[in-house]
């Protein structure tokens, strides 16, 4: 019996590419980066991001919805999905491997981001507090992911951390935690 796996990194060098939309907006800009930032910190390998207008080879990591991500849009058409149908509300997610794609599609820019972080929690990481001192994140000499099929809708319509810290760069860690 084989087991199905996309390899994203290995020996510190990466597997696969980070696919954004020509268009992406900018948390899925952000999401692209973070996820970038975080296989880095877990391997040590710095995985390319492109724009789906690029042709690239190997595993391909789709971010973005199928409206702002034309290889998105083709994913899931391949494996007859129909991105709207799922009814994921304003802040619902997928996280779906498809072939040798590995999609993490959101409602909206801000939960593609969400997506990613589901992403890297399946591999480990946590985060309980803002900055490197709250986080968990694990080494691995390779990444790989199996066979995901996740969908999200949130109970809630807006989730998000309220504090009342002034946006400095002294409390930016907030901004992003």
């Amino acid at each position: 019996m084989s087991k199905f796996e996309i390899v994203l990194a290995a020996e510190k060098s990466p597997r696969a590419t980070i696919i954004l939309g020509q268009n992406a907006s900018l948390p899925e800009e952000f999401a692209a980066q973070e996820l970038c930032h975080y296989i880095q910190r877990i391997s040590g390998a710095e995985l390319p991001i492109r724009t789906n207008m690029e042709e690239t080879e190997g595993p391909r990591i789709l971010i973005g919805s199928p409206d702002t991500n034309r290889k998105t849009a083709q994913a899931f058409e391949s494996a007859d999905i129909d991105f709207g149908a799922l009814d994921l509300g304003e802040e619902g997610f997928v996280v779906r491997t498809v072939e040798e794609n590995l999609v993490l599609a959101g409602a909206c820019g801000r939960a593609t981001l969400y997506s990613v972080y589901t992403l890297l929690e399946h591999l480990g990481c946590r985060w309980f507090a803002p900055g490197e001192l709250g986080e968990v994140v694990p080494r691995m000499e390779t990444v790989t992911v199996g066979s995901l099929d996740i969908v999200e809708k949130p109970s809630l319509s807006y989730r998000a951390l309220m504090h009342h810290l002034a946006p400095t760069s002294e409390h930016v860690e907030w901004i992003d935690w």
